[in-house]
């Protein structure tokens, strides 16, 4: 498995932080606001079971999503004309938002 993206470059060479798992509050706002569809939810409920079909829209703001979760305050015009461009990275993190990975560890019975 690959290793898990936690920043993203900017055309300036800079990085900038990223969240996944997002909260549940991100999650809905990202909804609300149509940055991620019906889709995501779709592919989220089979938590990443195979190959989902992916929504250009979900793949094109997943990089934002993450970024703004991660507490960045650039608006979304401003984070797009900075942030360098990777199908493959920006399928690799909606694949992180989707997935979540944020389940709780089962505790060892004694």
């Amino acid at each position: 498995m690959s290793e898990k993206i936690t920043e993203l470059k900017l055309l300036n060479g800079e990085s900038v932080k990223i969240q996944t798992p997002i909260s549940l509050y991100d999650w809905k706002k990202a909804k609300k606001e149509g940055l991620l569809t019906q889709n995501a939810f779709a592919s989220a409920m089979k938590n990443g079971g195979g190959n989902p079909n992916i929504n250009d829209k979900d793949l094109e703001n997943a990089p934002f999503v993450a970024y703004r979760a991660a507490g960045g305050s650039m608006l979304k015009d401003e984070f797009e004309k900075a942030v360098v461009f990777d199908l493959q990275i920006a399928g690799r993190i909606y694949q992180q938002i989707v997935q979540g990975n944020g389940q709780p560890k089962k505790e060892k019975s004694n």
